[in-house]
């Protein structure tokens, strides 16, 4: 028999597991050790899908070919569960839809379900993360790198830091100390010594040096901002850590990242909510869940000041702006760029792209239609019928021709399906495949694989 989501929560509780329910969908997320599984309703509850996202994002590189062979090769031993990988981002999950149908799903069931799942996630995620790793580096061999971190008791070499000023310093530099310190010392998640280092040594010591500058007389914004939201030093660490990473150049930070930097007695679920509701952080998938990154709230503030370049993003674009037809295609074109700019900038906020491909993209086209019906000529209208575009591949081109006008000539995948996907599923991404057979993109390196730039064909979208 079907269940309801009050039934599940019912059966979760009566397991002693604890769960965040989704306030918008009929979904929720069991955080279980260092795993969170998140369970829907499918086909009104005769399917119960399970899911743990972000077991490992693998580059996409030579080394590729291996991880997902040895991806292959698990699936072929497994009874239960599968590893999926998402060519969109790189992201290694594990899934399994359970059909309930005629049947009734029990507390016992449902436990096992979880704790299987767990368990195998955990069991599997560190040869997925050790392989993934090993194409970042390419270098050292990943079983190279654990044997050293045994070697030396967690950590892969001894971490030489900064040593901190007596004299006060302005937020400029305190930050850039932040990034210098607390980034080297979590650059490993699996150095124990130098994760408790930096939390409960350097941490302390950058926020006396903090206290000691402005009570000199410097001017501080962060601590302003942090009192604002109410935060506590301890959340505050943890946020430093994200700016830390970003200056690294990564901005996807997931909850056992989290966990590991904050230490035993923190509950990350509670955490990173907290955090969210208060506007600090964004969840990049619109789904309340990792993976995280700083929100323009915190980072605007301190433009001038970050250990690394950072612009502020331009207002969302309001589409009771658009003007009345008909145009000219060079104004259309011109409207197109700025409306992408604005809905994409920042990665791209998940609500401005959900306005983007719901909102703002079938406004422009009906206004091109417009402006088609009253004698306008489009190369970019005649393009699409020849190549039998549909709207959400034509976005893509028109993106793709939008990152070209602003200097990026090497599109990765990723960035297509953020701006293209609807990530609460009612629509599914435009393929790799897809797009190259419009004839309107090429691969950069000749390979029929990302990245992709606008070929000759294409210049229908570039603007003028």
């Amino acid at each position: 028999m079907a269940i309801s989501m009050d039934q599940l929560c019912d059966l979760l509780q009566e397991a002693e597991l604890d769960y965040y329910r989704h306030p918008r969908r009929e979904a929720l997320v069991v955080p279980l050790r260092s795993v969170a599984v998140r369970m829907r309703l499918e086909d009104e509850g005769r399917i119960l899908s399970t899911r743990v996202r972000y077991v490992a994002v693998l580059p996409d590189n030579e080394h590729l070919e291996r991880s997902l062979r040895y991806i292959s090769a698990l699936n072929h031993r497994l009874r239960w569960y599968r590893f999926g990988w998402d060519e969109r981002t790189g992201e290694v999950a594990v899934s399994e839809n359970v059909r309930i149908a005629d049947g009734t799903l029990t507390v016992e069931q449902l436990e096992w379900m979880v704790y299987a799942m767990v368990s195998m996630v955990e069991d599997q995620a560190s040869a997925l993360r050790r392989l993934a790793d090993a194409g970042r580096r390419g270098s050292r061999h990943p079983e190279l790198d654990d044997l050293l971190a045994d070697l030396a008791g967690g950590s892969s070499g001894s971490i030489t830091i900064p040593d901190l000023p007596s004299q006060p310093v302005a937020e400029a530099v305190w930050l850039q100390l932040v990034a210098d310190t607390l980034g080297a010392l979590t650059r490993s998640l699996r150095s124990a010594p130098n994760l408790a280092r930096a939390r409960h040594e350097v941490w302390p010591a950058l926020r006396q040096l903090r206290e000691q500058s402005t009570a000199a007389g410097e001017e501080y914004l962060l601590p302003t901002l942090m009192a604002e939201a109410e935060v506590a030093p301890a959340e505050e660490y943890v946020l430093l850590f994200m700016l830390a990473r970003q200056a690294q150049g990564d901005r996807r930070i997931m909850d056992h990242e989290l966990e590991r930097v904050a230490g035993e007695g923190c509950n990350i679920d509670d955490l990173c909510q907290r955090l969210r509701a208060a506007g600090l952080i964004v969840d990049l998938d619109d789904d309340d869940c990792e993976p995280w990154r700083l929100s323009s709230q915190v980072l605007q503030p301190l433009i001038g000041r970050l250990p690394f370049e950072y612009v502020a993003p331009p207002p969302a674009f309001d589409v009771a702006d658009l003007p009345a037809g008909p145009l000219a295609e060079a104004e259309w074109l011109a409207l197109v760029h700025r409306v992408l700019a604005q809905q994409t900038a920042e990665d791209g906020e998940p609500a401005r792209l959900d306005l983007l491909r719901t909102v703002h993209w079938p406004a422009l086209l009906a206004l091109r239609a417009e402006s088609v019906a009253g004698g306008e000529r489009y190369a970019t209208a005649s393009a699409r019928a020849e190549h039998e575009l549909t709207d959400v591949t034509e976005l893509a081109v028109a993106f793709i021709a939008q990152q070209h006008a602003v200097g990026q000539t090497r599109i990765s995948s990723t960035d297509i399906h953020r701006v293209t996907t609807d990530w609460n599923g009612e629509a599914r991404p435009v393929s790799s495949k897809a797009l190259l057979s419009t004839g309107l993109i090429e691969a950069c390196d000749n390979d029929d694989l990302p990245p992709f730039r606008l070929n000759a064909a294409g210049a229908a979208w570039r603007t003028p």
